[in-house]
């Protein structure tokens, strides 16, 4: 499970979130894994009963490192975290992400924003930052 952010999410966990969510659902084949949630932020607490419990990041870890609810913490200490060891935590939780979506991040605006070259119906004065 992937419960949805809240605003205890800082600016740097935040700019990776999505990268994490799309990996997630890139590897996803139609199989559910075995009870592995994700947690994000400073607020959210363990499910009781999950097998394996994601902490992503330095104050997700901080906040749940002895908590009893957790059966097999997967810790990602970092401020930022670390993208590979993000990489080899789901790795670890049995959720084979390719580690080729985190290596080239910094790239994916761009791929995002090129399908709309060369689109006339597609005006750049409707998304300016004021």
């Amino acid at each position: 499970s992937y419960p949805k952010y809240d605003l205890t999410m800082c600016t740097y966990c935040s700019g990776i979130n999505g990268v994490v969510l799309y990996a997630i659902a890139s590897a996803w084949k139609g199989e559910p894994w075995d009870d592995v949630e994700v947690l994000t932020g400073k607020a959210m607490k363990p499910t009781p009963g999950m097998k394996k419990t994601i902490l992503l990041g330095k104050c997700m870890y901080q906040a749940n490192k002895d908590n009893p609810d957790i059966n097999e913490m997967i810790p990602v200490k970092g401020c930022p975290p670390n993208p590979d060891d993000i990489v080899k935590a789901l790795h670890k939780a049995g959720i084979m992400v390719d580690p080729a979506i985190f290596q080239n991040m910094e790239t994916a605006p761009g791929l995002l924003l090129a399908r709309y070259k060369d689109k006339p119906e597609f005006d750049p004065g409707f998304f300016s930052v004021a």
